[in-house]
């Protein structure tokens, strides 16, 4: 923050400045000017003022934009997070934290309420940790039925609407399953992704890819692309063509674990890097994967697990990350990647280099109340709710 006053001028000591009750450390800029670096802090009014002759005067009230509150909602989720939105209400799924076994029931929170219920009539796809994954037409997940069966199901419907029947799986499938375009769908497995036609007439795939740990399927919002959070041993992790199930291009990590397109589907950001190493964040076109902007690296050692896109000001990124001692949101320009801001929050997410609790945790944004949310696995859920500047 910068503060201009004649005050300063021909001073050799420059008077106390407080921030509530914190003191401030102030750099002289010129005669008249002083940089000070505000402490971080929750959103809200600060009251600047300067101290003298055992008295302050108030020089200014500044708002800010940041962390705003805490909540534990329920039901638990566990296993990797998803977040959608409906009706302008962000969403997130998981599994939830219900007593059953082998497969547990799907879970659904909507962030601006609070409210949250369990979804007793289908089960997650995973027995574990690995979460849905998002299909064509928009707000349909593979999930299972009651017999064990894997459905193509609508889940922000009340009740959740089933749209049809997953080919080429039955009992024992344990990872994603996405449809790319009508007829063409995506199967991820622990150390090999493939894709296979409704239309082939032969039994193998159309296309295999050599493809570690795949956690997160992200669905491009104008339907023509396909990543993951995964692992490659080499290369870069591929980005699919949904119309022909070939990867369209790669991106230049050998890991992700955070993916969020803009909202024409234009562009692809990407967090990752090397295992044990903070992370790098990329942008690329989406349609042939060229870079639209020169790669930076987080920054204080943060490993990201999480990515969302805000429409304020010309666009921003959020990405949510953890050093070993703190949990935040950073906050990155969406044309140039240039880094607005650090939001802390006073948590932290345990064993690092993989984020502890928090790896498999997700960013949901809200525009329209200027707010972003980070959603982790616990039972109960735990969410941090930040503000958003609008410019």
């Amino acid at each position: 923050m910068t503060l201009r006053s004649s005050y300063f001028a021909g001073r050799f000591t420059l008077p106390t400045l407080l921030a509530g009750t914190d003191t401030l450390s102030a750099v002289r800029v010129d005669d008249s000017t002083l940089s000070v670096t505000l402490p971080r802090r929750p959103s809200g009014v600060v009251a600047i003022s300067v101290a003298h002759d055992g008295r302050s005067d108030s020089v200014a009230a500044v708002q800010l934009a940041g962390l705003r509150a805490t909540r534990v909602l329920s039901p638990g989720l566990q296993g990797e997070l998803l977040v959608s939105d409906s009706g302008g209400h962000p969403f997130v799924l998981g599994n939830s934290d219900a007593p059953f076994a082998p497969y547990v029931p799907v879970g659904r929170i909507d962030l601006v309420t609070g409210s949250g219920v369990t979804l007793t009539s289908v089960l997650g796809p995973s027995s574990v940790q690995y979460g849905l994954a998002p299909s064509t037409p928009a707000g349909a997940y593979a999930v299972r039925d009651s017999t064990d069966s894997v459905r193509l199901v609508v889940l922000l419907t009340s009740p959740p609407t089933v749209l049809r029947s997953v080919p080429f799986v039955g009992a024992g499938f344990v990872r994603h399953a996405v449809q790319l375009s009508a007829g063409l769908w995506l199967y991820t497995g622990s150390h090999t992704t493939t894709v296979r036609a409704e239309g082939d007439s032969c039994c193998l795939p159309r296309f295999s890819f050599q493809i570690e740990s795949p956690w997160s399927v992200f669905l491009s919002p104008r339907g023509d692309r396909t990543a993951l959070a995964a692992n490659v041993v080499g290369g870069g992790v591929p980005v699919f063509d949904n119309s022909t199930g070939d990867s369209a291009f790669t991106i230049p990590a050998v890991g992700t674990e955070g993916i969020v397109f803009s909202p024409d589907g234009s562009t692809l950001y990407a967090a990752g890097g090397f295992t044990n190493q903070p992370d790098t964040l990329f942008a690329l076109d989406a349609t042939d994967g060229h870079g639209v902007a020169a790669k930076v690296r987080l920054p204080s050692g943060f490993v990201s697990f999480g990515l969302g896109y805000s429409t304020g000001g010309s666009g921003r990124i959020l990405v949510a990350a953890a050093n070993p001692t703190t949990l935040a949101l950073l906050v990155y320009n969406a044309h140039t990647l240039a880094l607005e801001g650090v939001l802390e929050t006073a948590d932290d997410c345990g064993a690092q280099p993989f984020t502890g609790p928090c790896f498999y945790g997700a960013v949901a944004v809200d525009d329209a109340r200027q707010e972003a949310h980070i959603v982790i696995p616990g039972s109960p859920t735990p969410v941090w709710t930040f503000d958003l500047l609008s410019w």
